[in-house]
């Protein structure tokens, strides 16, 4: 799959059957998975080091953006070893027709967003009578 349409995928949600099907799961950071539970969709975002004030969640034209805003390290302190990332960050997800965020939660250095596709009634399939 050309590097596009696996970018694409990896980051869509709400296109289930192609997503599992054309998905590779590259990882990027932050690191993050993409969980359906029923008729919701979670995005969990590993933020370790992060808090709730560092993170912007936003909803615009179809795609979910998740900012992260790294504060600088102290120029006093020496890292032997830095495995934790606290950089900024702006990673996107594209969303399909009628998908809404429910809710975002940051607990424990973990961001949940859940999503749910709500079809209006006037776009669901309706059974015809046959006379």
């Amino acid at each position: 799959m050309n590097t596009l349409m696996q970018h694409f995928f990896d980051r869509a949600i709400g296109f289930d059957q192609l997503y599992c099907h054309l998905s590779r799961g590259k990882q990027t950071f932050p690191p993050y998975n993409v969980i359906k539970d029923g008729e919701k969709t979670l995005v969990e975002v590993a933020l370790a080091g992060y808090s709730k004030d560092d993170i912007k969640v936003v909803v615009e034209d179809a795609t979910l953006s998740i900012e992260g805003f790294g504060k600088p390290e102290n120029a006093d302190k020496q890292h032997l070893h830095k495995g934790i990332a606290k950089r900024k960050f702006k990673t996107r997800f594209s969303l399909a027709e009628y998908v809404e965020v429910i809710s975002a939660d940051f607990k424990d250095g973990l961001l949940t967003v859940i999503l749910e596709q709500i079809v209006p009634e006037e776009k669901q399939p309706k059974v015809i009578t046959i006379n």
